[in-house]
């Protein structure tokens, strides 16, 4: 089973994953405490998420929003799996310019070794 995570979810995952927590679904992850959730979920459970659908994605720049890809990445994902990226699911609720939902796309891929895909005109 999994929750969808808003705010900070550090204090309660423990709960969770001995209850069975399989995943986090989270849309917000700079809500999150960098500096431990990795620590608590990495090769525990499955993160499924986009950048952060209220700082990055709609403020930032295509460089933020690709870094922020690759800290995902780099933070979540194992060779046996872990991270699953997802797209922004409602992009209509909050403005994100073409270019940042490309660029998250575009990193998306590539931090994961897939070629890009072509765009559909």
């Amino acid at each position: 089973f999994g929750i969808q995570g808003s705010g900070d979810l550090a204090n309660v995952l423990d709960e969770y994953m001995d209850a069975g927590l399989d995943f986090v679904l989270e849309a917000q992850i700079n809500s999150k405490r960098w500096d431990v959730l990795p620590k608590k979920i990495r090769g525990k459970l499955c993160l499924m998420a986009c950048c952060d659908a209220q700082t990055t994605l709609p403020a930032g720049t295509p460089a933020d929003v690709r870094e922020e890809v690759f800290r995902m990445k780099k933070e979540f994902s194992l060779p046996e799996g872990g991270l699953v990226f997802l797209n922004m699911r409602n992009p209509g609720a909050i403005p994100i310019s073409p270019e940042n939902q490309i660029a998250q796309r575009d990193a998306m891929y590539e931090a994961c070794g897939l070629p890009r895909p072509i765009d559909m005109k």
